[in-house]
């Protein structure tokens, strides 16, 4: 996978992690032509509906979260802790800002940094950020997402997480060699 297409990649997931509306249901159809694991996922949103949609993401991702996605919940233990202001500081660095009303270390907003990384900087620098600020924690929230959804989308994106996570680390560690 190239560096363009991995981080279109983290973009997409990200936005797969917003609150649901009638503007992504609707065009779930279209970005399943260009990614396979959407397919059944969106065939079962459009059947369930968006309220069903919404409500699921609220159990999953707002507080009390099951499957809260933010660095500090895992690292910390607390939402909004050092890890979003370490983040903060990280962006601050690029000349960015994490979005309004959310926390720095909010998964959508490291996966889009990631993916600027990928984009404006390097591959390596889009490593290091990977290991200082996802790596220690991506996968628990992955296994969070498996045990607690009931929506084939949450899980087919937490399976999306792990494969862009770990041919990250393969990659990286083929640049090491």
């Amino acid at each position: 996978m190239s560096y363009a297409e991995r981080a279109e990649e983290l973009r997409f997931c990200a936005a797969c992690l917003a609150e649901p509306s009638a503007e992504a249901l609707t065009g779930l159809d279209a970005a399943a032509a260009w990614q396979p694991w959407l397919g059944s996922a969106a065939r079962q949103l459009l059947q369930s509906g968006l309220d069903a949609w919404r409500g699921e993401h609220t159990r999953l991702f707002v507080v009390p979260a099951l499957a809260p996605p933010f660095a500090s919940a895992f690292r910390e233990g607390a939402i909004d802790g050092a890890s979003a202001g370490e983040a903060k500081e990280f962006y601050a660095t690029l000349g960015l800002a994490p979005r309004d009303g959310l926390p720095a270390d909010y998964l959508g907003s490291l996966l889009e940094c990631e993916a600027y990384l990928l984009e404006t900087a390097s591959a390596q620098d889009a490593d290091a950020f990977h290991r200082a600020y996802l790596a220690d924690w991506l996968e628990r929230f992955v296994g969070r997402l498996f045990e607690h959804s009931s929506l084939e989308f949450y899980r087919g994106l937490g399976e999306r997480l792990l494969l862009l996570h770990d041919a990250g680390e393969r990659e990286s560690a083929a640049r090491t060699l």
